[in-house]
């Protein structure tokens, strides 16, 4: 009990001074935050590195996307990635087989988070179905310059934001810019606002 009497009253004392000299506010104040920082302890934080020895299929990362059930995937010139926080399984094309991965050079992944990812690639779009494993080339061409998802399915190509319209298997044109204008990246905010 008498430690915290005299608690208050060493802190009644300390802030009349301190309200009446600014170099002594100051003071207070630098000897509070060190306090503060003194208190702080650090923990202990360990990293883990992915290389092509733990599976990686290529050292270059192009982009990362983390799904609802917490899997990374990996977007590569050499394919895609999945990483499940204890190993790495890789996705590439495979000659005759029309539910592969059509171009392994692929530059951003997106997400309806659900059953699908999609893919730019530098030839196309591509959808996956990460229950079955199997792709379904969306849109061929490498004027392709960006990807999001909101709500359906956007790409930037040349000038033109297309729209997926997935019962119709196909895009149609969302929105066109100036025609010397190039899109290289598409976001929406939080208020479904479309950002170029």
């Amino acid at each position: 009990i008498k430690k915290v009497r005299i608690q208050k009253k060493t802190v009644s004392l300390l802030s009349s001074v301190v309200k009446k000299s600014p170099i002594m506010r100051w003071l207070y104040f630098t000897i509070l935050l060190s306090l503060l920082l003194a208190n702080i302890h650090a923990q202990n934080v360990s990293f883990n590195h992915l290389t092509p020895e733990e599976g990686l299929s290529q050292i270059t990362i192009n982009n990362l996307y983390i799904d609802n059930d917490g899997m990374v995937w990996i977007a590569t010139r050499n394919g895609l990635n999945s990483y499940n926080g204890n190993s790495i399984q890789t996705f590439r094309h495979k000659t005759n087989n029309r539910q592969s991965l059509f171009c392994n050079n692929i530059v951003r992944i997106t997400g309806d988070k659900g059953r699908f990812l999609y893919l730019l690639c530098t030839e196309g779009v591509t959808r996956m179905d990460v229950q079955t494993f199997k792709f379904t080339t969306l849109r061929y061409g490498n004027h392709l310059g960006a990807i999001c998802y909101d709500n359906g399915l956007f790409v930037g190509e040349n000038n033109l934001v297309l729209s997926f319209l997935p019962k119709e298997s196909r895009f149609k044109t969302y929105l066109r810019l100036p025609q010397k204008e190039i899109i290289t990246s598409l976001t929406f905010d939080t208020r479904s606002q479309l950002w170029i």
